[in-house]
C-alpha cells in the first residue's frame, strides 16, 4: 500500500487525483505545517526539503510532485493516464508535465511566496504583478490548447491534466483567474466534477478558503 503525504490543496493534489483515478491502495498521511510538521525528522527523513507530497511504498520514498505523478500514471494499463512509450502522445506527455511543474507552477510559486525569492518586502508587489503578466501568457498556451481538444492530450483524461486541475486550483486565488478565458473554465469544472477529484478533495478535506470556488 502506498503512503501519501500530503497537505489540503498543496502539491500533493495531483498525485492524490491519479490514486483515486486509478483506484490505488493507499494511505494519507498529513503533515500538518500549521504544526511544524514538515521540520518533523521523521518527515525529513522521507523528504529532506521538507515539503509535500512524499510518496511511500515498500518502505522506498520518493518526492517531487511531477515525479510521483508520473511514476503512478505508469503503474496501470487500465485506465490508461499516461501514454504507452510508442504512442505519438508520449513526447508531448512529457512537454506538458515539464511546462506544468517548471513553468507554470514556478510562476505561481513566485506569486505565493515572493519572500523565497526577494528578501526585501519592498519589491514583492512588482515581483507579484511580473509574476501575474509572465502567467498570462502561460495560461493563453493552455487556453489555445483547449479549444482544440477536450484534454491537454486530446479526448481522453491523462495525468497532465489531474496536474493542469492543481494549478488551476491556485491560480483562482490570485487577482487574475481563469474565468478570463471560458475554455480554461469549462475545462477547470469538467474535471471538478470527476468522481476521482470530487473523493480527493473530500479525503483532504478541502480547506475552507476553497468553500466558495469549488
Amino acid at each position: 500500500m502506498y503512503q501519501l503525504f500530503y497537505m489540503p490543496a498543496r502539491a500533493s493534489l495531483a498525485p492524490h487525483i491519479v490514486l483515486q483515478e486509478l483506484q490505488l491502495p493507499y494511505e494519507l498521511k498529513l503533515v500538518d505545517f500549521s504544526e511544524g510538521g514538515q521540520s518533523d525528522p521523521e518527515f525529513l527523513a522521507i523528504n529532506p526539503n521538507g515539503r509535500v507530497p512524499a510518496l511511500v511504498w515498500d518502505g522506498f520514498p520518493m518526492y517531487e510532485s511531477a515525479a510521483i505523478t508520473m511514476y503512478l500514471a505508469d503503474k496501470q494499463q487500465d485506465p490508461r493516464l499516461a501514454p504507452d512509450l510508442q504512442d505519438k502522445n508520449r513526447p508531448l506527455y512529457y512537454q506538458w508535465m515539464s511546462y506544468l511543474s517548471t513553468t507554470i507552477q514556478e510562476t505561481l510559486n513566485q506569486w505565493f511566496h515572493p519572500d523565497e525569492f526577494i528578501v526585501d518586502e519592498g519589491p514583492h508587489a512588482e515581483f507579484r504583478k511580473y509574476a501575474e503578466q509572465r502567467l498570462e501568457k502561460m495560461w493563453r498556451v493552455a487556453h489555445e490548447t483547449l479549444s482544440g481538444s477536450e484534454y491537454l492530450l486530446g479526448e481522453k483524461f491523462s495525468a497532465c491534466d489531474a496536474y493542469m486541475f492543481m494549478l488551476l486550483c491556485w491560480q483562482y486565488e490570485l487577482p487574475f483567474t481563469p474565468e478570463k478565458w471560458p475554455v480554461i473554465d469549462s475545462y477547470f469544472w469538467k474535471i471538478r466534477r470527476r468522481p476521482s477529484v470530487v473523493r480527493t478533495l473530500e479525503a483532504e478535506g478541502v480547506p475552507e478558503w476553497w468553500s466558495d470556488k469549488l
